[in-house]
């Protein structure tokens, strides 16, 4: 009969049962040469809510505009319309205003937005997303920002335009606000597996983003972690057929696309190439909208098999 065994995380335990090194003990670093680990951390806690306390930082009068998103209407002529909550538990607002041209209508009032935060920070939110108008590309205004929530001792504080530095203002909210709602999350679970090895680790650990390409653990984010595990399989089912010979199975690409049903995420793969090689965007049904890069220039010689395969058994998925 199978005794089903209790571990803390499968990853160091998979470590050590490999290199034979007992439960209790740490595993030394000098016998690691690489170590690349494709997660569901962060898709956990955004399906089930369990990000960081976070609080939004909008241009004011902009309060609501993540909330009222794009008017998406799933059932067009449902007479009562749930809307999601979102993942940001409270939003201040500053009285700032930097035009399309560049030009400073009104600066933030730095001294009132700091007595809104150190309120934020006394009921027990840590996490401060940034979302100016026109943010994307005059960043002065984000930046101070920025430096005053970190001084205040915010511990994640993620601005759009480090984020997701794009035109589009619900996106770039939407996906700065994921990367301050799980950042934390991933930090804490980096933590966890750095506390297993003895020595120096450096640069050896590595996490599987969106994209399918792999990040140093101190670079890894909230926002290019969502789909670290199904991406994961993806890659993995790709160089393995490569290696044997075989052309892509369909049943690979159908298992994952359960998963993400499974776990309550709608795939809605948009692949498409730019200048910057082939790219696919994510929304979650999670109801968070997230926008991040899965395939650039550097994995596009890799995974441009992946891209061409799916164009012909699937099509566009738009």
């Amino acid at each position: 009969m199978y005794k089903r065994q209790k571990y803390r995380d499968a990853t160091i335990h998979s470590i050590k049962q490999f290199l034979s090194i007992p439960k209790n003990k740490k595993i030394p670093s000098s016998l690691i040469s690489e170590i690349k680990v494709g997660t569901t951390v962060a898709t956990n806690a955004l399906l089930e809510r369990k990000g960081a306390r976070t609080v939004l930082v909008v241009t004011k009068g902009f309060e609501d505009q993540l909330k009222i998103g794009y008017q998406n209407r799933p059932d067009i002529f449902a007479r009562k319309i749930n809307l999601p909550d979102q993942l940001y538990e409270k939003v201040v607002s500053v009285e700032e205003r930097i035009l399309a041209d560049g030009k400073t209508v009104i600066a933030p009032d730095v001294s009132k937005l700091k007595k809104e935060l150190i309120k934020c920070i006394k009921k027990g939110i840590t996490s401060c997303a940034i979302l100016l108008m026109h943010g994307y590309k005059y960043v002065n205004h984000e930046k101070t920002i920025l430096e005053l929530a970190y001084s205040l001792g915010f511990k994640q504080v993620s601005a759009s335009h480090e984020i997701s530095p794009q035109i589009r203002f619900v996106e770039r909210g939407d996906t700065t606000v994921i990367d301050a709602y799980l950042t934390p999350v991933l930090k804490r679970y980096v933590e966890q597996l750095v506390e297993n090895f003895s020595g120096d680790l450096g640069h050896k650990l590595k996490f599987m983003q969106s994209n399918g390409g792999l990040i140093s653990k101190d670079l890894f984010r909230g926002k290019d972690a969502v789909l670290s595990g199904p991406a994961g399989g993806v890659v993995g089912a790709v160089e393995v057929s490569k290696k044997i010979g075989e052309i892509i199975e369909a049943q690979r690409f159908e298992n994952w696309r359960q998963y993400l049903e499974e776990e309550q995420l709608e795939e809605k793969m948009a692949l498409k190439k730019g200048k910057n090689g082939w790219w696919m965007y994510s929304k979650l049904v999670a109801e968070a909208y997230k926008t991040a890069p899965m395939y650039d220039a550097a994995a596009e010689k890799g995974y441009k098999v992946l891209a061409e395969w799916l164009d012909k058994h699937f099509g566009r998925i738009s």
